[in-house]
């Protein structure tokens, strides 16, 4: 069973708070809530604020198609960051494969045309389930883009591929905040005081639209204070800063903010290595992402220690642009992601804090504890 102070992190996040989106008032009120919770592990904690340009939805996405002239409405949802649609109508047609996050997103993508054949809006289908927001990283590009199931998606390209004609119209409200801001929660824990290099443990407090993320990802935010817990238990010697992460799910923003500010004060390199915890509550196997070889090792042999497999299968890849470790990881320094993949409510309302599985959260952190103190020992 949890910890305490883990259970608390994660229902505080989910059921106190709930929804954290990118710059909205809940995800600031989240920050607020893990610095008070770090100080009260008697942890020094600030707050890194980070401006941006940020995204709200104003109106939710419709689409309405007509197959071979029979019309229907779909169930969607916006891809961040999409441009805004009133009643754009036109035909569909193949547009190819939007790769949203390499390795991991790669999602076919239909595009609406108008009387003149020039796109003017983009469908993307979850090829992995049901319609969900998904992030976006071109944002600079503005389009008007939602998704669509696998199921209805499906449907759809099969008619365009027969040459049945596909007519649709989509609309969507969204708006654009050049004031925008989060912050990243930096908590810093000093076991050797006579050393300036750390390990960075991360994990992302922001959810995406409309969801209290539960496993997505309260779980592996809590996650963090259990690896606290672990640490002071062993008295392992070493630095770790716990950084709860900003506007993950709109562009990995707190976390390349993190990497940039260290490396233009010139202090990047006292960062040894980065575990990042995502999504530890729930889920069919569990997923290690690593390139180096020998971090790869390592956590391999915690895993095994922590008993992983007794609950579900390991799974390994290389690293993908798809977590925050990934900021890391492009700057040489040592990088994982530890997370189970994947809960059925992930980026949806129904990720709530009664669906969590505390044995899977159990397992990971101490895979994650494990795997820092056989780290400390080359630090």
């Amino acid at each position: 069973m949890p910890s305490e102070i883990v259970a608390r992190v994660m229902s505080g996040l989910s059921e106190t708070i709930g929804v954290r989106f990118s710059a909205s008032e809940g995800e600031h009120r989240a920050a607020e809530f893990l610095s008070e919770c770090f100080r009260e592990q008697g942890l020094p904690t600030t707050l890194q604020r980070l401006g941006f340009v940020g995204w709200s939805v104003t109106r939710a996405p419709s689409l309405t198609v007509a197959i071979g002239g029979v019309e229907e409405s779909l169930e969607v949802a916006p891809v961040v960051y999409s441009a805004p649609a009133d009643d754009l109508t036109g035909t569909l047609r193949r547009y190819g494969v939007k790769v949203l996050i390499e390795g991991l997103y790669e999602m076919p993508t239909m595009e609406l045309v108008d009387d003149a054949g020039t796109p003017i809006a983009q469908i993307v289908v979850n090829a992995s389930g049901d319609a969900i927001p998904l992030i976006n990283p071109n944002a600079l590009y503005r389009v008007p883009m939602v998704v669509v199931s696998s199921k209805d998606g499906e449907r759809l390209l099969a008619a365009i591929d027969a040459g049945t004609p596909v007519t649709a119209r989509v609309s969507i409200g969204t708006r654009l905040d050049p004031d925008a801001y989060s912050y990243n929660v930096i908590a810093t824990y000093e076991g050797d005081p006579a050393s300036s290099d750390y390990i960075v443990v991360c994990a992302h407090y922001d959810t995406q639209l409309d969801t209290p993320g539960a496993y997505d990802n309260a779980s592996g935010t809590a996650g963090m204070f259990g690896v606290l817990e672990y640490l002071r238990a062993n008295d392992i010697a070493m630095n770790v800063k716990f950084v709860g992460i900003a506007g993950e799910e709109v562009g990995m923003f707190g976390s390349h903010f993190f990497v940039n500010d260290l490396t233009e004060r010139g202090l990047l390199g006292h960062v040894r290595y980065c575990v990042c915890l995502d999504q530890i509550s729930g889920g069919d196997f569990f997923w290690l992402w690593c390139t180096d070889r020998d971090l790869r090792a390592t956590a391999l042999d915690a895993i095994e220690a922590a008993k992983v497999a007794e609950i579900g299968e390991v799974r390994v890849d290389d690293n993908k642009p798809g977590a925050d470790h990934w900021a890391f990881h492009e700057r040489g320094i040592p990088a994982l992601l530890l997370m189970w993949w994947r809960q059925a409510d992930y980026h949806k309302p129904g990720d709530t804090f009664d669906k969590v599985d505390f044995s899977r959260v159990d397992v990971a952190v101490d895979a994650a504890g494990r795997l820092l103190a056989s780290l400390s020992k080359n630090m």
